[in-house]
C-alpha cells in the first residue's frame, strides 16, 4: 500500500514538471521502505524509467517532444550512466544522499531565479517565435524545425553525459537536471522541454537498469510493481493539473519541490550522522 502511495507522489511529480520524480523516489525507497542506497539507485531507474516511458506516449498527441536534442542528450547520457552506477555502489551512502541534496539546491536555486528573472521565457509558445535568444547554443529554423550543427551537438552532448553519470550516482532519471539544460542550450519553452525530458529520462533509465541487470543487480518486483502502478496513476494526475498552470508557476513548484526534498534529505542524514 505504501509503495502504491510513494508512486503516485512520483508520478506526480514527472507529470507536473518533467522530473524531480526521482527526488521523491530515492528518500521514500530509503527512509519509507528501509531500502539502502545501492538498493534503492537501480529501484529508482527502474520506477521512473517505466513512469517516464507512459508519460512519453501521453505527451505524444501535444507534439510538444522535441525529438533531435533529446535522441543527442540520450545516446550521450545512456554511455555514461555505467560509471555513475559503480561509483554509487563504492561511496557512503550519507555522502551520496549529501551530494545529492546539494546538487538538488543549486538546481532548484537556478530555476527559482529564472522564473522571477525571465517568465516569458516559459511561455507555452517558444521564445524564438518572439524573439532570437543570443544564449541558445541550437536555433529553430524559420518554419519551426529544430537545428543542430556542432555547437549545439557538443552542448546537448555533454550535458547529457554530465546526466548520466548523475543519473546512475544518485538513481535519478535526470528531470531536475534534463529541463534547466535544455532551456539553456535549446531555445525550448518550459512546456517542450518538461515533454522532452520524459523521453530522455526514460532512455537514460533503461540504460541505468541494463547496467544495473549486468552488475548483477536483483529487483524487488512487490514493491516496484505497485510503485509503477501508483506513478502512472500521478502522472496522469499531474499532467492534468500542469495544463492550468502558467510555465512561470510551473518553473517555481519545480523548484520548491526540489528545494523541500534536498532540506528534508540533509537534515535526516545529519540527524542519522550525529550532527544534530
Amino acid at each position: 500500500m505504501l509503495a502504491l502511495l510513494f508512486g503516485v507522489i512520483v508520478g506526480l511529480a514527472l507529470g507536473l514538471t518533467g522530473g524531480g520524480g526521482s527526488l521523491f523516489a530515492i528518500p521514500l525507497l530509503v527512509y519509507g521502505l528501509g531500502y539502502s542506497m545501492q538498493q534503492a539507485v537501480p529501484m529508482s531507474l527502474l520506477i521512473v524509467g517505466i513512469t517516464s516511458a507512459v508519460g512519453v506516449l501521453a505527451a505524444l498527441p501535444s507534439k510538444r517532444i522535441s525529438f533531435k536534442p533529446a535522441l543527442v542528450f540520450a545516446v550521450s547520457g545512456m554511455l555514461i550512466t555505467p560509471f555513475g552506477i559503480q561509483q554509487a555502489m563504492r561511496l557512503p551512502q550519507a555522502l551520496v544522499l549529501m551530494l545529492f541534496a546539494v546538487l538538488a539546491l543549486l538546481i532548484a536555486s537556478y530555476m527559482w531565479r529564472r522564473s522571477l528573472r525571465a517568465p516569458e521565457e516559459a511561455s507555452v509558445v517558444r521564445a524564438s517565435f518572439m524573439r532570437e535568444n543570443a544564449t541558445a547554443l541550437c536555433r529553430f529554423s524559420a518554419d519551426g524545425c529544430f537545428r543542430i550543427n556542432g555547437p549545439c551537438a557538443a552542448g546537448l552532448a555533454v550535458a547529457g553525459a554530465a546526466t548520466g553519470f548523475l543519473s546512475g550516482l544518485f538513481g535519478v532519471g535526470g528531470g531536475f537536471l534534463i529541463v534547466p539544460a535544455l532551456m539553456m542550450i535549446t531555445q525550448l519553452s518550459i512546456q517542450s522541454a518538461v515533454a522532452t525530458s520524459l523521453l530522455t529520462i526514460s532512455a537514460i533509465s533503461s540504460g541505468g537498469v541494463v547496467s544495473s541487470l549486468v552488475q548483477g543487480v536483483h529487483f524487488d518486483w512487490a514493491t516496484a510493481t505497485p510503485f509503477i502502478a501508483g506513478g502512472i496513476g500521478g502522472l496522469s494526475l499531474g499532467f492534468a493539473v500542469a495544463k492550468h498552470l502558467s510555465g512561470a508557476v510551473l518553473q517555481r513548484v519545480f523548484a520548491g519541490l526540489i528545494m523541500v526534498t534536498a532540506v528534508f534529505i540533509i537534515l535526516r542524514t545529519m540527524h542519522e550522522g550525529g550532527m544534530l
